[in-house]
């Protein structure tokens, strides 16, 4: 048997399948940017593919 410990987000006693979250440090780096334009044109085309999948 398993026994975890963390932060309880449901006040009662559940059965069934659970998920563990781990968070993964994630770095984060500065670079230069040359292309501003490219830049921009590169978020918007993000920003457009992120609304089509939702």
């Amino acid at each position: 048997m398993t026994t975890l410990k963390g932060k309880g987000v449901y006040g009662a006693i559940a059965l069934g399948r659970i998920s563990v979250f781990t968070r993964k440090e994630a770095a984060v780096k500065r670079t230069h940017i040359d292309d501003i334009e490219a830049e921009k044109e590169r978020l918007s085309a993000a920003k457009k593919k992120a609304t089509e999948q939702l």
